[in-house]
């Protein structure tokens, strides 16, 4: 039996089964040898994530088969799941990295990515939009050394509910294609983002808060990081809007998908007081 899960934005997703075998194929349209290295590397750790069994090219295709895990993806999610989200985190972050991975090739989110999106966009969007995004680039770009310093780790930079897997009392993290060696207060970030900001009618702060405290109990901030927190949620926030724009203008993404998720990027940006008040409970 092979069953088409979806067409993907970015990926075809795929289970073929059997008597024998039960897996999933995931064709891609980007270069996924990073995600590949990352997964058997945390597959030596223990984690609870798809075993990876086999990747190759076929024509301009990368295909990455894995397999199968029994699950539904995160819809409604208790503090036990908000728990088990900091513990990988915290395995995640702790895991050492060596110069020779810092210097492998791998998706990169920075100032010069997102300011090669924002050149891309010109001309696609509205004049008065474009501005705006320009605007707030510039803003960021003036902290761009100190973030260029903080600690770097391995973050996985995509945790949302479609990217959780709940088998009984275990839950797994999937599709870790946007993975790299970057911050940790990106995952932070992300993570209230698609978990606790985006498709919630109202913003439970006491969560946010729960889950912070739970993280930085453990792994608390430093000096640089304590200082950059303002700059990374503004910096989140961008990017997810300036990428998901840039990749609906290139057909990737679909106009419905982009447009939900860049209004509410750009609702919290211009909202001062939810900013302010992440930025309180990251640093409390």
């Amino acid at each position: 039996m092979i069953e088409k899960y979806n067409d993907g934005n970015i990926n075809d997703v795929y289970r073929i089964k059997n008597k024998f075998v039960d897996l999933i194929l995931r064709r891609s349209k980007f270069n996924n040898e990073f995600e590949t290295y990352v997964l058997k590397k945390l597959q030596r750790y223990k984690f609870d994530i798809p075993l990876h069994i086999v990747s190759f090219y076929v024509k301009n295709e990368y295909i990455m088969i894995y397999e199968y895990i029994e699950g539904d993806t995160l819809k409604n999610f208790s503090d036990i799941e908000v728990n088990q989200i900091v513990n990988f985190l915290l395995n995640l972050h702790s895991i050492e990295v060596t110069k020779d991975e810092i210097d492998m090739k791998q998706p990169r989110e920075d100032l010069q990515s997102m300011y090669q999106y924002i050149q891309r966009l010109e001309g696609e969007i509205n004049k008065q939009e474009y501005c705006y995004i320009c605007t707030e680039y510039e803003k960021l770009y003036r902290e761009h050394i100190n973030f260029e310093n903080l600690n770097r780790c391995l973050i996985h930079s995509d945790i949302k509910k479609e990217n959780l897997l709940i088998n009984g009392d275990k839950l797994y993290v999937i599709d870790f294609g946007n993975c790299y060696i970057g911050s940790r207060l990106v995952d932070i970030v992300r993570v209230i983002m698609w978990l606790f900001l985006y498709n919630e009618e109202k913003i439970e702060f006491e969560r946010i808060d729960k889950f912070c405290c739970d993280y930085f109990g453990v792994f608390k901030l430093n000096h640089l990081e304590y200082k950059m927190v303002p700059f990374i949620i503004r910096f989140c926030l961008l990017y997810n809007y300036v990428k998901d724009k840039y990749l609906y203008s290139t057909g990737i993404l679909t106009k419905n998908y982009v447009n939900a998720t860049s209004a509410k990027w750009f609702e919290i940006l211009n909202n001062e007081d939810i900013i302010h008040k992440i930025e309180e409970i990251i640093k409390k």
